[in-house]
């Protein structure tokens, strides 16, 4: 594939850029936290522990995505972005995060990544609209994507099983019209 559809975006703090094949070994160095993965939907007392073919599949995972970036921080690998679910017709796509380094949680490097990847999606790539489903609990993240300009448009109601327990999804998203309207002062 092209690494035109996904270049390299930075801000002097967090990077985007393709995966490459020394991600299996730093992915597998950070391992499977069970509290970043109960944010993913996975109930923590499950989390295996990483396997270096469970970081070869993720590696694999990433490079099959077109619009698949690995975020970086200090030249280090600290999680993934990607944009799925793409409809052509309907100019969209959903965008998924994960920071995977429990070092560098809420330090605002998740809404960099966001807004980072925000303008080629509706620039180069020719979105209308990005969309994100978020586990009501992950206060974390919905508080990334509301930073990086998108809005909660509702709930999936009891969408996702963790454990034994059901938990609401809260989706949320932006159109390209919303990032190109000024702030109210």
């Amino acid at each position: 594939m092209s690494t035109s559809q996904r270049p390299v975006l930075g801000d002097g703090v967090v990077r985007l850029r393709p995966p490459r094949a020394q991600d299996a070994v730093a992915r597998l160095r950070l391992g499977n936290t069970p509290a970043i993965h109960h944010m993913f939907g996975a109930d923590p007392a499950t989390v295996p522990a990483m396997t270096r073919a469970q970081a070869d599949r993720w590696l694999y995972a990433q490079e099959v995505e077109p619009w698949a970036w690995v975020i970086e921080h200090k030249r280090r690998m600290i999680g993934a972005l990607r944009l799925h679910s793409y409809e052509a017709h309907h100019g969209r796509a959903a965008l998924a995060v994960g920071i995977l380094d429990s070092k560098m949680l809420g330090k605002g490097l998740g809404t960099r990544a966001i807004s980072l990847v925000l303008p080629h999606a509706f620039g180069r790539l020719g979105l209308h609209r990005v969309s994100a489903r978020v586990l009501s609990y992950n206060e974390a993240a919905i508080g990334a994507f509301r930073k990086a300009g998108f809005t909660e448009e509702g709930r999936a109601r009891a969408a996702t099983r963790v454990g034994d327990t059901w938990y609401d999804d809260v989706l949320m998203g932006v159109l390209a019209d919303d990032l190109a309207k000024p702030e109210a002062a």
